[in-house]
């Protein structure tokens, strides 16, 4: 039998490394930040992108995004994930044309 080299050695430490970091678990998102709020606030956007307490490596930012997106004052959203545990919303809102006040709502 032939002794293990050192290539071999370092791709078996690698291996071994990986599977440490991913039992370990990842971070998760703890703050989101949110720009680019006139009407819609920053609380709302956050609550629809739904990220906070999501693992940082496998949260989907392109279902963040739809979902920001399906807010009725949102016409364009980017969302970016930022290491260790924090996430950008940076939306552009709609130009209002017209506003109706009924009572305690407003469309």
């Amino acid at each position: 039998m032939r002794r293990p080299t050192a290539w071999t050695a370092l791709a078996v430490g690698c291996a071994l490394a990986l599977v440490v970091i991913a039992l370990s678990g990842s971070p998760r998102v703890a703050r989101v930040g949110v720009s680019g709020t006139r009407n819609v606030s920053a609380e709302t956007v956050m609550a629809a992108a739904g990220l906070v307490g999501r693992p940082a490596f496998t949260t989907s930012t392109a279902d963040a995004r739809a979902a920001v997106l399906a807010l009725a004052a949102v016409r364009e959203a980017r969302v970016r994930i930022l290491l260790p545990d924090r996430a950008q919303i940076e939306i552009v809102e709609r130009d209002p044309v017209a506003r109706w006040v009924a009572g305690d709502v407003t469309w």
